[in-house]
């Protein structure tokens, strides 16, 4: 998967363009200062420090409050864990018919429909696409 494809990912999942690309930036550099994630994210400077604060307050990243301030990513599980509960809590059933778990599985078809996709063949013609 290419960053592209990550901050498309992470974007579907609530973040913004800036969280994105900040977040992921954190991923690669484990922890970083402003201007390291500015270089590695392409998110200039100044709006780092407002989108940090907006991933802390997410439970998306953690602040170290020194000169300058050092940030580091949640691993990724959780992160993922905890923006599937910001998403289903904003966006209500939606998600839950997304998610598939034992015994109550919605057909493809549903979930597509719900999920914004094609329920359609793949490419390699086998099932839905995601």
């Amino acid at each position: 998967m290419d960053d592209e494809d990550a901050i498309e990912g992470l974007t579907r999942l609530g973040l913004t363009t800036y969280e994105a690309r900040v977040f992921l930036a954190l991923q690669k550099l484990d922890t970083g200062t402003a201007s390291e994630v500015a270089e590695v994210s392409e998110v200039p400077r100044s709006q780092v420090y407002g989108t940090a604060d907006d991933l802390e307050q997410r439970g998306l990243i953690e602040i170290q409050e020194t000169r300058p301030a050092v940030y580091r990513p949640v691993d990724p599980d959780t992160a993922e864990q905890r923006l599937l509960e910001q998403l289903e809590s904003t966006g209500g059933g939606r998600l839950a018919t997304c998610r598939t778990s034992a015994g109550s599985s919605p057909t493809a078809t549903t979930r597509a429909r719900h999920c914004g996709r094609s329920a359609g063949p793949t490419a390699s013609g086998v099932g839905p696409s995601s």
